[in-house]
Protein backbone atom coordinates (compact mmCIF):
# COMPACT_ATOMS: atom_id res chain seq x y z
CA UNK A 1 0.00 0.00 0.00
CA UNK A 2 2.61 2.55 -1.14
CA UNK A 3 1.07 5.80 0.13
CA UNK A 4 4.21 7.88 0.21
CA UNK A 5 2.94 10.58 2.62
CA UNK A 6 2.07 7.99 5.26
CA UNK A 7 5.34 6.13 4.75
CA UNK A 8 7.22 9.42 5.07
CA UNK A 9 5.41 10.29 8.34
CA UNK A 10 6.10 6.97 10.04
CA UNK A 11 9.64 6.60 8.70
CA UNK A 12 10.48 10.13 9.92
CA UNK A 13 9.03 9.35 13.36
CA UNK A 14 10.89 6.02 13.45
CA UNK A 15 14.14 7.78 12.58
CA UNK A 16 13.67 10.36 15.37
CA UNK A 17 12.82 7.72 17.97
CA UNK A 18 15.78 5.58 16.88
CA UNK A 19 18.13 8.57 17.10
CA UNK A 20 16.90 9.31 20.65
CA UNK A 21 17.47 5.69 21.63
CA UNK A 22 20.76 5.51 19.71
CA UNK A 23 19.27 2.49 17.98
CA UNK A 24 21.41 2.40 14.85
CA UNK A 25 19.60 -0.45 13.10
CA UNK A 26 16.30 1.41 13.52
CA UNK A 27 17.83 4.54 11.99
CA UNK A 28 19.14 2.52 9.05
CA UNK A 29 15.80 0.85 8.43
CA UNK A 30 14.02 4.22 8.55
CA UNK A 31 16.48 5.61 6.00
CA UNK A 32 15.59 2.83 3.56
CA UNK A 33 11.92 3.78 3.59
CA UNK A 34 12.70 7.48 3.46
CA UNK A 35 14.80 6.66 0.41
CA UNK A 36 11.79 4.93 -1.15
CA UNK A 37 9.60 7.99 -0.58
CA UNK A 38 12.16 10.36 -2.10
CA UNK A 39 12.52 7.96 -5.02
CA UNK A 40 8.79 8.19 -5.77
CA UNK A 41 8.94 12.01 -5.85
CA UNK A 42 10.71 12.12 -9.16
CA UNK A 43 12.69 15.34 -9.16
CA UNK A 44 16.45 15.52 -9.46
CA UNK A 45 16.83 16.76 -5.88
CA UNK A 46 14.57 14.03 -4.46
CA UNK A 47 16.36 11.34 -6.44
CA UNK A 48 19.69 12.49 -5.01
CA UNK A 49 18.20 12.50 -1.48
CA UNK A 50 16.90 8.97 -2.05
CA UNK A 51 20.32 7.80 -3.20
CA UNK A 52 21.95 9.42 -0.15
CA UNK A 53 19.54 7.85 2.37
CA UNK A 54 19.86 4.40 0.82
CA UNK A 55 23.65 4.47 0.60
CA UNK A 56 23.91 5.67 4.21
CA UNK A 57 21.65 2.82 5.30
CA UNK A 58 23.68 0.21 3.41
CA UNK A 59 26.96 1.61 4.75
CA UNK A 60 25.97 0.72 8.33
CA UNK A 61 25.96 -3.06 7.73
CA UNK A 62 23.06 -3.23 10.23
CA UNK A 63 20.17 -3.97 7.88
CA UNK A 64 18.38 -7.28 8.17
CA UNK A 65 18.41 -9.38 5.00
CA UNK A 66 14.94 -8.41 3.78
CA UNK A 67 15.47 -4.65 4.26
CA UNK A 68 18.89 -4.91 2.63
CA UNK A 69 17.06 -6.38 -0.35
CA UNK A 70 14.72 -3.38 -0.45
CA UNK A 71 17.60 -0.91 -0.23
CA UNK A 72 19.49 -2.50 -3.12
CA UNK A 73 16.30 -2.89 -5.13
CA UNK A 74 15.41 0.80 -4.70
CA UNK A 75 18.93 1.83 -5.76
CA UNK A 76 18.62 -0.46 -8.76
CA UNK A 77 15.39 1.25 -9.75
CA UNK A 78 16.97 4.70 -9.34
CA UNK A 79 19.95 3.90 -11.55
CA UNK A 80 17.95 2.12 -14.23
CA UNK A 81 14.80 4.29 -14.28
CA UNK A 82 16.02 7.75 -13.28
CA UNK A 83 19.63 7.76 -14.53
CA UNK A 84 19.25 5.26 -17.41
CA UNK A 85 22.41 3.57 -16.08
CA UNK A 86 21.07 0.10 -16.72
CA UNK A 87 24.27 -1.82 -15.99
CA UNK A 88 24.58 -0.28 -12.52
CA UNK A 89 20.85 -0.69 -11.93
CA UNK A 90 21.03 -4.36 -12.86
CA UNK A 91 24.00 -4.88 -10.54
CA UNK A 92 22.00 -3.53 -7.58
CA UNK A 93 18.89 -5.51 -8.57
CA UNK A 94 20.95 -8.72 -8.74
CA UNK A 95 22.18 -8.06 -5.19
CA UNK A 96 18.60 -7.39 -4.06
CA UNK A 97 17.50 -10.65 -5.67
CA UNK A 98 20.06 -12.64 -3.64
CA UNK A 99 18.87 -11.06 -0.38
CA UNK A 100 15.22 -11.82 -1.11
CA UNK A 101 16.10 -15.39 -2.07
CA UNK A 102 18.14 -15.81 1.12
CA UNK A 103 15.25 -14.73 3.35
CA UNK A 104 12.55 -16.55 1.34
CA UNK A 105 10.65 -13.43 0.27
CA UNK A 106 9.09 -14.89 -2.89
CA UNK A 107 6.91 -11.87 -3.61
CA UNK A 108 9.86 -9.47 -3.73
CA UNK A 109 11.92 -12.05 -5.60
CA UNK A 110 9.26 -12.11 -8.34
CA UNK A 111 9.01 -8.31 -8.41
CA UNK A 112 12.79 -8.01 -8.66
CA UNK A 113 12.80 -10.39 -11.62
CA UNK A 114 10.19 -8.13 -13.27
CA UNK A 115 12.38 -5.07 -12.64
CA UNK A 116 15.42 -6.90 -13.98
CA UNK A 117 13.50 -7.90 -17.09
CA UNK A 118 12.53 -4.28 -17.73
CA UNK A 119 16.12 -3.09 -17.21
CA UNK A 120 17.48 -5.72 -19.61
CA UNK A 121 14.73 -4.81 -22.06
CA UNK A 122 15.78 -1.14 -21.96
CA UNK A 123 19.37 -2.05 -22.80
CA UNK A 124 18.14 -4.39 -25.56
CA UNK A 125 19.54 -7.53 -23.90
CA UNK A 126 16.71 -9.75 -25.10
CA UNK A 127 18.07 -13.07 -23.83
CA UNK A 128 18.44 -11.98 -20.20
CA UNK A 129 15.16 -10.06 -20.39
CA UNK A 130 13.34 -13.22 -21.53
CA UNK A 131 15.02 -15.30 -18.81
CA UNK A 132 14.03 -12.85 -16.05
CA UNK A 133 10.48 -12.49 -17.34
CA UNK A 134 10.15 -16.27 -17.39
CA UNK A 135 11.40 -16.53 -13.79
CA UNK A 136 8.99 -13.80 -12.71
CA UNK A 137 6.08 -15.57 -14.39
CA UNK A 138 7.06 -18.92 -12.88
CA UNK A 139 7.07 -17.44 -9.38
CA UNK A 140 3.94 -15.37 -9.92
CA UNK A 141 1.93 -18.39 -11.01
CA UNK A 142 2.77 -20.00 -7.68
CA UNK A 143 2.07 -16.85 -5.66
CA UNK A 144 -1.11 -15.36 -7.04
CA UNK A 145 -4.65 -16.55 -6.56
CA UNK A 146 -6.23 -15.77 -9.90
CA UNK A 147 -9.68 -16.02 -8.29
CA UNK A 148 -8.82 -13.02 -6.13
CA UNK A 149 -9.23 -9.73 -7.98
CA UNK A 150 -6.76 -7.07 -6.94
CA UNK A 151 -4.20 -4.85 -8.61
CA UNK A 152 -1.16 -6.61 -7.13
CA UNK A 153 -2.29 -10.01 -8.44
CA UNK A 154 -3.01 -8.60 -11.89
CA UNK A 155 0.36 -6.82 -12.06
CA UNK A 156 2.32 -9.87 -10.91
CA UNK A 157 0.58 -12.16 -13.37
CA UNK A 158 0.24 -9.91 -16.41
CA UNK A 159 3.38 -7.75 -16.37
CA UNK A 160 5.83 -10.59 -17.12
CA UNK A 161 3.59 -11.72 -19.98
CA UNK A 162 3.38 -8.19 -21.43
CA UNK A 163 7.18 -7.93 -21.30
CA UNK A 164 7.60 -11.37 -22.89
CA UNK A 165 5.14 -10.53 -25.65
CA UNK A 166 7.11 -7.40 -26.53
CA UNK A 167 10.42 -9.29 -26.38
CA UNK A 168 9.15 -12.05 -28.67
CA UNK A 169 7.99 -9.41 -31.15
CA UNK A 170 11.40 -7.74 -31.05
CA UNK A 171 13.11 -11.07 -31.58
CA UNK A 172 10.82 -12.01 -34.47
CA UNK A 173 9.21 -14.95 -32.63
CA UNK A 174 5.69 -14.01 -33.67
CA UNK A 175 4.20 -17.44 -32.91
CA UNK A 176 5.17 -17.18 -29.22
CA UNK A 177 3.94 -13.57 -29.11
CA UNK A 178 0.52 -14.64 -30.41
CA UNK A 179 0.33 -17.47 -27.88
CA UNK A 180 0.94 -14.97 -25.08
CA UNK A 181 -1.78 -12.68 -26.45
CA UNK A 182 -4.21 -15.61 -26.18
CA UNK A 183 -3.11 -16.39 -22.62
CA UNK A 184 -3.40 -12.74 -21.58
CA UNK A 185 -6.85 -12.55 -23.13
CA UNK A 186 -8.04 -15.62 -21.24
CA UNK A 187 -6.87 -14.07 -17.96
CA UNK A 188 -8.40 -10.64 -18.62
CA UNK A 189 -11.66 -12.27 -19.74
CA UNK A 190 -11.96 -14.01 -16.37
CA UNK A 191 -11.34 -10.65 -14.70
CA UNK A 192 -13.91 -8.95 -16.94
CA UNK A 193 -11.39 -6.44 -18.22
CA UNK A 194 -11.71 -4.99 -21.73
CA UNK A 195 -10.04 -7.23 -24.28
CA UNK A 196 -6.97 -5.94 -26.15
CA UNK A 197 -6.61 -9.16 -28.12
CA UNK A 198 -7.56 -7.74 -31.53
CA UNK A 199 -5.23 -4.74 -31.17
CA UNK A 200 -2.28 -6.82 -29.98
CA UNK A 201 -2.74 -9.40 -32.75
CA UNK A 202 -3.06 -6.63 -35.33
CA UNK A 203 0.23 -5.07 -34.23
CA UNK A 204 1.98 -8.47 -34.34
CA UNK A 205 0.66 -9.26 -37.82
CA UNK A 206 1.67 -5.78 -38.99
CA UNK A 207 5.19 -6.26 -37.68
CA UNK A 208 5.27 -9.73 -39.23
CA UNK A 209 4.33 -8.27 -42.61
CA UNK A 210 0.96 -10.06 -42.84
CA UNK A 211 -0.96 -6.89 -43.69
CA UNK A 212 -4.25 -8.56 -44.63
CA UNK A 213 -4.48 -10.10 -41.16
CA UNK A 214 -3.41 -6.77 -39.60
CA UNK A 215 -6.27 -5.04 -41.44
CA UNK A 216 -8.72 -7.70 -40.25
CA UNK A 217 -7.85 -7.23 -36.56
CA UNK A 218 -7.45 -3.45 -36.72
CA UNK A 219 -10.96 -3.27 -38.22
CA UNK A 220 -12.28 -5.07 -35.12
CA UNK A 221 -10.68 -2.38 -32.95
CA UNK A 222 -11.92 0.33 -35.32
CA UNK A 223 -15.46 -0.94 -34.79
CA UNK A 224 -15.06 -0.41 -31.03
CA UNK A 225 -13.63 3.11 -31.28
CA UNK A 226 -13.92 4.69 -34.75
CA UNK A 227 -12.76 8.10 -33.49
CA UNK A 228 -9.37 6.97 -32.21
CA UNK A 229 -6.79 8.73 -34.43
CA UNK A 230 -4.03 6.28 -33.59
CA UNK A 231 -6.25 3.38 -34.64
CA UNK A 232 -7.18 5.17 -37.87
CA UNK A 233 -3.50 5.71 -38.62
CA UNK A 234 -2.60 2.08 -37.89
CA UNK A 235 -5.43 0.88 -40.10
CA UNK A 236 -4.32 3.21 -42.89
CA UNK A 237 -0.74 1.95 -42.67
CA UNK A 238 -1.98 -1.66 -42.76
CA UNK A 239 -4.01 -0.96 -45.88
CA UNK A 240 -0.88 0.58 -47.39
CA UNK A 241 1.06 -2.61 -46.65
CA UNK A 242 -1.76 -4.60 -48.27
CA UNK A 243 -1.51 -2.27 -51.32
CA UNK A 244 -5.12 -1.10 -50.95
CA UNK A 245 -4.34 2.54 -51.64
CA UNK A 246 -7.92 3.83 -51.74
CA UNK A 247 -8.52 2.72 -48.16
CA UNK A 248 -5.02 3.90 -47.24
CA UNK A 249 -5.90 7.45 -48.25
CA UNK A 250 -9.35 7.25 -46.66
CA UNK A 251 -8.14 6.20 -43.22
CA UNK A 252 -4.98 8.31 -43.12
CA UNK A 253 -7.08 11.37 -44.00
CA UNK A 254 -9.55 10.41 -41.26
CA UNK A 255 -6.58 10.20 -38.89
CA UNK A 256 -5.32 13.67 -39.92
CA UNK A 257 -8.78 15.18 -39.46
CA UNK A 258 -9.21 13.49 -36.06
CA UNK A 259 -5.75 14.51 -34.85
Amino acid sequence: DPRSDSIFLYATNAKKVSENLRYHRGMAHAKVFLGFVYMTRSTRNNTELAEQELNEALATNLLVENIRGYANGFLGAIYSDSYANHDKGIAYLRIALKHFQNCGNKKEEALTYIRLAMSYQRKNDLINAVDCSGEALRLSRKLVNIEKRDGWTDYMYLQPMYILEELYKRGGDYTSAKQLVEEIDQYTYKRRYPSRKAFELASIYFQEGDFDSAVYYYKIEYGKNPANPGMLSDLGKSYYGAQDYDNTLTFLNYAIDTF
